[in-house]
């Protein structure tokens, strides 16, 4: 078991400070046990619950995947650590392919420097900000890697809470997603889960809820709630909800506690227009994010590289770079061939235009992927169901020819980046 001195244990209690749910989550301590500790002293609480079950050599796991390196780096180094530390050993790609960039990630985000800044000046002078973008063209990456994670930036000593969801999830109703981020944390305070609904549902009860959340969780005094894929709300979720969520979007912007981020397709903008509350708060503070260019491109395939040892065989990452091009999609097809590329060359530390030649490249990597997919298949019928159920996770819409997913299954997701 790791061995820490005296020191860093108060440093590290010092350094946590009031960020300390999400270790508790992330190291898996059972609710009951935390409600024993001493409010104010739920650092030192972790501590001492992992040092009595012999589990302090999981903190620096646990404190890198809820994306505090700098406690690691800072206070848990190597050089007051009483046992020699194991070499670092890369467990998953730095690249994530068709999905998207999560906080936790954020030290693997690069290329939006200039697009995270704009929009944390934004929502530091406003309370609604709608981020929108083509399909693919990195709105949900963004805001979780790049912008929540840089809240502190703004937000000073007091520090800025942020909770996200999708208005669709998996149960097609805005407000339970909603409740279902807020429970993790009112929970602690006794709250149940479908009075907390009951609640929400209810016109003008999200300035309490908020004040209520906050008290919870000082000393923070605002709550940032980003609300990712908004055009769920036309896709997903059934008519009798959506005037209704927006109206409590409407209303969430007057507390003094919330600020509200969403992200949104653009080819839903239109759609959004149709309701005039909905109007209001997008023209109150909206951005518009273009596809990144080749500049912004190469620091996205090489510095998530370099940040955890690996290179590139030289020329690779230029021959990617034209492959690539520019323009809408292009940044999805390039992030599914860099994970397919590391998990081609793993565990080598060097990425290959050997590996990434098989691979077909950024143009056929993944139909490759799929073709290979589909052969795998044990058999014709398997072959025939797959095609009945790509027609119901994805329809038409008839007036803009443009595919969105099908209500009803929103268990699966085709990408999210």
């Amino acid at each position: 078991m790791a061995s820490y001195s005296g020191k860093q244990k108060i440093a590290f209690c010092k350094r946590l400070g009031n960020k300390w749910q999400d270790l508790a989550d992330c190291c898996d301590i059972p609710v009951p046990d935390q409600k024993q500790w001493t409010k104010g002293e739920e650092a030192r609480g972790i501590w001492e619950w992992l040092k009595d079950r012999e589990r302090l050599d999981k903190l620096v796991t646990a404190l890198n995947e809820i994306g505090r390196q700098d406690i690691v780096r800072d206070v848990l180094s190597a050089t007051e650590q009483d046992e020699v530390p194991q070499p670092k050993t890369l467990a998953t790609s730095p690249y994530p392919g068709l999905r998207a960039f999560t906080e936790n990630e954020s030290a693997l985000f690069f290329g939006r420097q200039p697009e995270i800044d704009v929009l944390l000046d934004k929502i530091r002078g406003s309370r609604f900000l709608a981020v929108i973008g083509a399909s693919g063209s990195g709105k949900s990456s963004l805001v979780r890697a790049g912008v929540l994670p840089n809240l502190k930036k703004i937000a000073g000593d007091r520090g800025w809470e942020w909770l996200h969801f999708n208005p669709g999830g998996m149960s097609g109703d805005p407000f339970v997603e909603l409740s279902m981020a807020l429970f993790r944390v009112f929970e602690l305070a006794g709250y149940k889960s479908r009075a907390m609904l009951a609640q929400l549902r209810q016109p003008g009860s999200i300035h309490a809820m908020a004040e209520k959340y906050l008290a919870i969780r000082p000393p923070s005094d605002q709550l940032v709630t980003f609300i990712d894929q908004f055009e769920e709300l036309f896709t997903l979720v059934a008519r009798e909800h959506q005037e209704p969520f927006i109206n409590f979007l409407g209303e969430a912007v007057q507390s003094p506690y919330l600020r509200i981020i969403l992200t949104v397709r653009a080819d839903f903008h239109a759609q959004c227009l149709n309701y005039p509350a909905l109007t209001q708060l997008i023209n109150s503070g909206n951005w518009n994010l273009s596809t990144p260019d080749s500049s912004a491109l190469r620091l996205m395939i090489a510095e998530p590289a370099k940040a955890v040892g690996l290179q590139f065989e030289e020329g690779l990452i230029d021959q990617i770079l034209n492959d690539t091009g520019t323009g809408s999609g292009v940044l999805a097809l390039m992030a599914f061939t860099l994970e397919q590329l590391y998990l081609s060359c793993a565990p080598a530390t060097t990425l290959t235009r050997k590996a990434y030649d098989r691979l077909g490249g950024v143009n056929q990597a993944i139909g490759r992927h799929a073709d290979k997919t589909y052969n795998n298949l044990e058999n014709e019928e398997a072959k025939n169901a797959l095609g009945e159920v790509f027609t119901e996770l994805v329809t038409v819409d008839p007036e803009r020819g443009v595919a969105t997913e099908s209500r009803g299954n929103s268990s699966f997701r085709l990408w999210q980046i």
